[in-house]
């Protein structure tokens, strides 16, 4: 947030559009967004002068502005602030309308004792920018007018948390600044229609609040990490053990998973497109909320597909990913029984299929896999497809003839592709050298494309698992000053070869100084992953659960201390001294049964 009023010599932008100029404004309006473009694609007048006359009536932050000018026109003072209150004396709902006498006050002269150091002051001449706080109650309305045109409350720390059951006792008064967007987001007939039909506007606001509640989490880790403590007992015992205290850990092994699945959403769901049916040129992308709850049920529906065949799959675990590119899909590795396991040369055609279905015989499975199985157009046909690499596809397509299931010399599966080429509903013959391996009970359905692979081959691990926990998506950026200076961009290392330029940035990203800011820098964030975050939907999942088994030597264990816990708290409490690795060990004196079970083997 700058000035109200602008620099000599500078067009008014922002805020300052309600202050300066304003027999210019529809002009300076539209000059600010969009100063040379085609007549085609212009702002159109008309509508930003209803808007700008909507806003007067209607929104009580441009009242407290267009006050400010009044006073400044009429000569009443020189030196005027804005303040714009962080306190409220009502509950602070999302849509309750706030009031310009209870958001704001105008300030002529020194600023008043009371000033609170959440409050926004915009003063009249100013030329450092401010930053809003993401706890401010008005940081969206004033970022997002077009969402919250009656300058909606947003979140403040402040909200009271309502209790559900009034005979428990709760740890927390207030509600979260999480659970606050995720009620924001659902849909009710009493919710804010401008905010869920806001298209491309939604996706930026629903990223601009995952990153506010990131922002929050990772400010309080910086700022009360040392609150939690980790120390040896013995350490706490002798009162001057600190330090390094983890203990060697051992993990339990596992054999080599079987099958790899990738589970992409469809955006032609049904159950997507009965959503927004009924709104104007809306497609899956301005639904990232609706788009992140239908894939979360339909990726529930097959995890309990998976964990309903029992005498087929023995485990599984799986992590979401959101590419820059498209819609979020689920890696999944699953783990067989071992009656498959030994049998699983001849299993595999009733597991992974790669041929088009005879259209004769099973029109349904053909007109599915057609459509979500066929690996698009490439290699020399088509030299340009984003598969291509160095002249060759890089997913390896065309596959070779194969007119049975076999391994080659590393032991990878080979699975049949026999040469019966068919006519695709749109007339094109279709080979099977180009479709995509799947199961067809689940392509069928569950109407997307789900990719599955067997992945028995040691030399795959690696892969598989780096793939699996590779992190977040990472975006390279240009950070450049205005050209208009003169000052040239400089790149920024990281993992992706995205480029976004970005003008008139002030500062440049430091090089990263500790963890939190590591995981911030470079960092691609979408509008599905927001949403799938801001809803608490789980990344990565594992079933079983998998249990890490500490080793420790005598009194050596880890035990958590809280900032200013006395210390005979946990030296003389007795739990401080179980862990799993006594507990085995006192098993073993107490039951001969145990003995018969290491410490890995224990908790089955």
């Amino acid at each position: 947030m700058g000035s109200l009023i602008p620099n000599e010599g500078k067009d008014p932008q922002f805020a300052q559009l309600y202050i300066f100029d304003t027999q210019n404004e529809l002009s300076n309006r539209v000059n600010a967004v969009q100063p040379d473009v085609d007549e085609s694609d212009a702002v159109d007048n008309n509508i930003v002068k209803l808007l700008i006359a909507m806003f007067d009536e209607v929104n009580p932050i441009v009242k407290t502005f267009r006050m400010a000018k009044d006073k400044m026109d009429n000569g009443e003072t020189e030196t005027l602030r804005i303040r714009l209150k962080a306190n409220r004396r009502t509950d602070g709902r999302q849509y309750n309308l706030p009031t310009a006498s209870e958001i704001a006050g105008l300030i002529v002269g020194d600023f008043s004792a009371d000033l609170s150091s959440r409050d926004l002051i915009i003063q009249s001449h100013d030329n450092n920018l401010q930053h809003v706080s993401e706890i401010h109650p008005l940081l969206m309305a004033l970022q997002y007018p077009l969402l919250f045109p009656h300058g909606e409350d947003g979140y403040h720390p402040d909200i009271p948390l309502v209790m559900l059951d009034p005979t428990k006792s709760y740890a927390r008064k207030t509600v979260s600044m999480k659970e606050f967007y995720a009620y924001g987001f659902m849909h009710r007939y009493d919710s804010n229609p401008a905010l869920l039909c806001g298209g491309r506007l939604l996706q930026q606001y629903g990223v601009d609040a995952y990153s506010c509640i990131e922002r929050e989490r990772l400010l309080w880790i910086r700022l009360y990490q040392e609150k939690l403590r980790m120390d040896i007992l013995s350490g706490i015992e002798d009162s001057y053990s600190r330090g390094d205290t983890m203990g060697s850990q051992f993990v339990g092994n596992m054999d080599f998973p079987h099958l790899f699945l990738t589970f992409t959403c469809n955006s032609k769901w049904s159950e997507i497109t009965e959503a927004f049916k009924d709104t104007v040129d809306t497609n899956a992308e301005d639904k990232p909320d609706i788009v992140s709850r239908i894939f979360w049920m339909k990726l529930r529906a097959l995890r309990d597909d998976i964990k309903k065949k029992k005498n087929l799959w023995k485990s599984y675990m799986h992590v979401i990913e959101f590419q820059k590119r498209g819609l979020p899909h689920a890696h999944m590795v699953i783990w067989l029984g071992k009656e498959f396991q030994s049998n699983m040369p001849h299993i595999v055609d009733c597991i992974v299929t790669a041929e088009i279905p005879d259209p004769k015989k099973d029109r349904q499975g053909y007109d599915v896999v057609c459509h979500f199985m066929i690996h698009g157009s490439c290699g020399l046909s088509a030299p340009s497809a984003p598969c291509m690499v160095k002249g060759k596809c890089s997913k390896g397509f065309p596959k070779d003839y194969c007119n049975s299931t076999a391994t080659d010399h590393n032991g990878m599966f080979l699975y049949r592709r026999r040469n019966t080429k068919v006519h695709s509903p749109k007339g094109i013959i279709l080979d099977n050298r180009y479709v995509v391996s799947f199961n067809q009970d689940l392509v069928v359905k569950y109407q997307a494309h789900i990719n599955i692979q067997i992945c028995t081959h040691g030399k795959l691990m690696k892969y598989l698992f780096k793939y699996l926990h590779k992190g977040p998506d990472r975006a390279k950026v240009i950070i450049e000053r205005n050209k208009k200076n003169g000052n040239s961009s400089r790149p920024i290392n990281n993992e992706s070869g995205m480029t976004h330029n970005l003008s008139d940035v002030v500062d440049c990203i430091s090089k990263p100084k500790d963890e939190i800011q590591a995981y911030l820098d470079c960092r691609y964030l979408s509008a599905y992953e927001a949403f799938w975050r801001i809803f608490e939907f789980p990344i990565h999942e594992r079933n079983p659960a998998i249990q890490r088994l500490i080793m420790h030597l005598p009194g050596k264990n880890n035990v958590t201390v809280r900032d200013n816990q006395p210390l005979s708290t946990i030296v003389n409490n007795p739990r401080s001294k179980i862990t799993h690795l006594t507990a085995w060990m006192e098993a073993n004196a107490k039951y001969p049964e145990a003995r018969k079970l290491t410490y890995q083997e224990f908790p089955t």
